[in-house]
């Protein structure tokens, strides 16, 4: 993957750069595209994402507005 936004979309941990908890995860990253079946290269890239997803510690940002509001509702 590449290390700098000039020689590629994500990082090594298939992040996009430039943005904020956004990832991509399918074939478009591979830096070169294999000749043959292209499956098992493409489920490696999810199998990595499940994995980056699942270890990440917050993996989304709730500012402190919207938590006390989602508190505050009822459900119904």
């Amino acid at each position: 993957m590449a290390t700098t936004i000039g020689d590629g979309v994500v990082d090594a941990f298939l992040n996009v750069f430039g943005t904020k908890n956004l990832k991509v995860a399918d074939l478009s990253i591979a830096p070169i595209l294999p000749d043959g079946n292209k499956s098992i290269p493409a489920q490696m890239i999810g199998l990595d994402a499940v994995r980056f997803i699942r270890e990440d510690t917050c993996p989304y940002v709730v500012d402190d507005d919207r938590l006390e509001d989602f508190e505050g509702e009822d459900d119904e």
